[in-house]
């Protein structure tokens, strides 16, 4: 998974040059890669190129780790329940595949209403 523009594009480079030969499938994360219409905007160079490493989709994070490094639970959420319930329905539409990552009950409650509401 790449986490910048640049080492997406640097794996494709080094795909096509035979220095990496392995299948890979890119998930692009939102917000930091950019918004669900720029990452499908992505989608037709991967396709055009049609080599080894493939566009896979999107990755969020609702929360970050959950816990403050000493077994003490932060709610350290990503997104509000609305802001979700928008982002996944956006990838639901343009039919892209979504990674949603959390580590704790509650942020996990957040993504399954946001994939209910979708």
């Amino acid at each position: 998974m790449p986490e910048t523009l640049d080492q997406a594009l640097w794996e494709r480079e080094q795909h096509q040059a035979a220095e990496l030969p392995l299948r890979q499938r890119h998930y692009f994360i939102t917000p930091a890669l950019g918004s669900i219409a720029e990452i499908d905007s992505y989608r037709a160079d991967y396709a055009a190129r049609g080599d080894m490493v493939l566009f896979g989709g999107v990755k969020l994070f609702v929360n970050g780790c959950a816990h403050d490094g000493y077994g003490h639970t932060v709610d350290d959420y990503k997104w509000t329940q609305d802001e979700l319930d928008a982002v996944v329905e956006d990838a639901h539409r343009r039919r892209l595949q979504l990674w949603m990552h959390s580590l704790n009950a509650h942020g996990i409650r957040m993504a399954a209403i946001a994939v209910s509401r979708a």
